[in-house]
């Protein structure tokens, strides 16, 4: 027992490892259109505030890793994900995941639709409403015979920082929900989510998984 207790707590030790050296980048056409859209943006700005205030600004974004609160992905734009999946002997095998949350919606019809996929689907509380959104995953694995087990959990952050209370609720889809599958290499998964937000507040979503996560804009 303590032999298996001990290869157990080493595994997680091991996947928490790997969970903090995830490398998060934006895929190259995404990150092509975003280096775009900010040059004219920086020349709109340098007319108005000067070329010292304009660096100071794009030295401070660039500091900060993609993917992180301070830097989320942003939104419908694709996360490049450096991970790893582990074996049934525990090796660390090397994998690359591709993650894109879209298609963001909240408010009333979101409801009326959790209910259509599910009867059951409780109202949210008062001052919370339901976002829905789409996520697609894509997998690159070293070893074609290894899967990753997709297992989400999406947790939410208000503007402040702070985690928003899901309060148990986890609405379920019909067919179409994210998640809980196996991917191979090459092979991909996409489905739909929901969470409890404060209405009229804008939040961010950190996908969590066994070795992934990273930080998303939904807006």
């Amino acid at each position: 027992v303590k032999k298996f207790l001990f290869s157990l707590s080493l595994l997680i030790l091991l996947m928490l490892g790997a969970c903090a050296d995830n490398d998060i980048a934006l895929k190259e056409e995404d990150a092509e259109e975003a280096t775009e859209v900010d040059t004219e943006e920086v020349q709109e700005e340098s007319a108005e505030v000067g070329e010292s205030e304009e660096t100071d600004e794009v030295s401070e974004e660039d500091s900060s890793p993609v993917g992180t609160i301070t830097n989320p992905v942003p939104y419908g734009e694709t996360a490049v994900i450096q991970s790893g999946v582990y074996d049934d002997d525990g090796n660390l095998i090397d994998a690359e995941f591709e993650i894109t949350i879209s298609n963001a919606e909240r408010g009333d019809h979101v409801m009326d639709f959790l209910l259509e996929q599910n009867m059951f689907n409780e109202e949210p509380p008062e001052g919370y409403e339901w976002m829905m959104f789409d996520v697609e995953f894509s997998a690159k694995i070293d070893d074609p015979n290894q899967a990753a087990f997709v297992a989400p959990t999406f947790n939410v952050f208000d503007e402040s920082g702070s985690p928003v209370n899901q309060q148990d609720l986890f609405p379920t889809f019909d067919g179409i929900e994210f998640g809980w599958v196996d991917v191979y290499d090459g092979g991909s998964t996409s489905g739909k989510a929901a969470v409890l937000v404060p209405v009229g507040e804008s939040v961010l979503i950190e996908y969590s998984d066994i070795n992934i996560e990273g930080f998303f804009a939904v807006e």
